[in-house]
């Protein structure tokens, strides 16, 4: 490994660092639970807001993590003693640092979770690509199956236990009214009241998720990913692509791109010249995902008073032209049963593991950008459903 300093790390750090102020500032300026419905009352707050879950929340986060993991192997080198002391001592100046910010700034730090987590990368320093791939793959799992757990838990308390639920959203009061109205010190206090519970979510929730990034980031190291950017430049060019396609949260248009892909995939058969940029592509720039993610912008700008006088004709009349529609699905299927005998078991056990899979994934990223329980739960009901509307329309 090259001793001299790569400069786009550092550049790559800085913009997620603006990122996260960016994606913070509500947490800060509003509640604990982030945008609530007086901030979002305009079309203007509506776009600001929109955009920056859409570009901004839970990107940051993971670019910061895996460069976190990315920059713990300069300091770890070869993983001899001397470095380690070298990194266990920067570890605990991190936790330090991270208390006080917890104390006199934010509760939502980040700094005291990466602090707890970058000791376990001294287990991981000396092992192989295939032992960090296998545990990134291993720990992922863990905190998609511990979030889905978390979730479901959750809305059983919701339902039988009201009173519990109830804490939760409690729990906050004291703290929203201390940062609107109380002093410094009574913030402080405030602060450390609900910090345990804090620590106790990002640590088990986003933390796992970013130690996954960590050992990614670690594996990118060992092989100058970011320091040697022409010769990973396709790297860099396909990352960006799906990225665009899978890492935007826009909710419906979200769960239609991975099935659209999918749905092309099986029309048109996966082959070794298959060619990914164009499938991209076309996913996209189709016009279905173009008019899911332009009916999207203009409800959230319009709002409800903005839509009333077009309901008739797109919510009014929308039940009975999808009735028509699934019936004409039905019978199309009905007239193709016979060919499920002819697919063989992988493609019956892959639309019985990937729904569960799918909804892992939506509540993992649900808990990171911290919505509410209903939310959580129509969101991995949608991603683990499938799609009827979109795909049959782009494969035809």
């Amino acid at each position: 490994m090259s001793q001299s300093r790569q400069m786009f790390p550092d550049a790559l750090r800085g913009i997620a660092l603006l990122g996260i102020i960016l994606v913070n500032v509500p947490f800060l300026a509003i509640s604990a639970e982030s945008y609530d419905a007086a901030s979002v009352a305009t079309a203007w707050d509506r776009t600001v807001a929109f955009l920056v879950t859409m570009l901004a929340a839970g990107k940051f986060y993971i670019i910061f993590s895996f460069l976190f993991g990315y920059s713990a192997l300069f300091i770890l080198k070869d993983g001899s003693k001397p470095y380690r002391r070298v990194y266990r001592r920067r570890l605990i100046a991190l936790l330090l640092i991270g208390i006080a910010h917890v104390v006199f700034f934010f509760v939502g730090d980040i700094l005291v979770t990466y602090s707890l987590l970058g000791f376990a990368l001294l287990l991981l320093v000396k092992r192989s690509d295939r032992a960090l791939w296998l545990t990134a793959l291993i720990v992922w799992i863990i905190a998609a199956c511990w979030v889905i757990g978390i979730a479901a838990l959750t809305a059983i308390a919701s339902v039988f236990f009201p009173e519990v639920a109830a804490a939760d959203v409690t729990m906050f009061d004291g703290y929203n009214a201390a940062m609107a109205d109380g002093t410094f010190w009574q913030a402080a206090l405030e602060r450390l009241k609900v910090y345990p519970f804090v620590l106790t979510s990002v640590l088990f929730g986003q933390g796992l998720f970013a130690f996954v990034a960590f050992c990614l980031g670690m594996l990118a190291a060992r092989h100058q990913f970011l320091g040697r950017l022409e010769d990973y430049r396709p790297v860099f060019r396909r990352c960006a692509i799906w990225g665009l396609a899978v890492g935007l949260p826009l909710l419906l248009v979200l769960l239609e791109i991975p099935a659209i892909v999918i749905g092309i995939l099986i029309a048109r058969g996966l082959q070794a010249g298959t060619s990914w940029n164009e499938i991209a592509r076309e996913v996209l720039l189709g016009r279905s995902v173009l008019l899911l993610i332009g009916g999207l912008l203009i409800g959230w700008i319009a709002g409800p008073e903005g839509l009333e006088p077009v309901s008739p004709l797109f919510f009014d009349l929308f039940k009975g032209v999808l009735a028509m529609f699934l019936l004409e699905m039905g019978l199309l299927v009905a007239r193709r049963l016979r060919e499920a005998r002819d697919v063989g078991p992988f493609l019956i056990g892959f639309g019985v593991v990937v729904p569960f899979v799918n909804a892992a994934l939506a509540l993992a990223i649900g808990r990171l950008l911290r919505l509410p329980v209903g939310d959580l739960t129509l969101l991995a009901v949608l991603a683990a459903s499938g799609s009827y509307i979109v795909v049959p329309a782009v494969v035809r």
